[in-house]
């Protein structure tokens, strides 16, 4: 059974980041995926991909797929979306049995 955990996510890049790539690379049986704008670390666990994008790219192609027009004008109301993920982000799930969402308590610092 193939397991991937997905997660989007735009701003600045969390301090604890790299701590929670490290929780990742000891979970061997799930892969993980993230879509980010950040820079990330030269070296990551076997098991976490990072595709670095931008908003804007996420945004029109979850418009593409969904056939009226969305209201997702900045990456806070990604969250209304995560439970589409799965046909939004279709061509990344062929090879796995199972997928779900990070639920990562994602802060803004003022």
């Amino acid at each position: 059974m193939k397991i991937i955990i997905l997660n989007i996510y735009f701003g600045k890049r969390p301090d604890y980041f790299d701590l929670f790539l490290y929780s990742c690379g000891v979970n061997k049986l799930v892969d993980f995926l993230f879509f980010i704008d950040f820079d990330t670390p030269l070296s990551l666990p076997s098991n976490v991909r990072i595709i670095k994008t931008t908003f804007e790219d996420i945004r029109v192609r979850f418009q593409s797929v969904i056939a009226f027009p969305i209201a997702l004008n900045s990456p806070y109301k990604l969250t209304d979306f995560q439970p589409a993920y799965g046909e939004l982000l279709v061509d990344y799930l062929e090879n796995y049995d199972w997928w779900g969402i990070v639920i990562l308590i994602w802060y803004l610092e003022i």
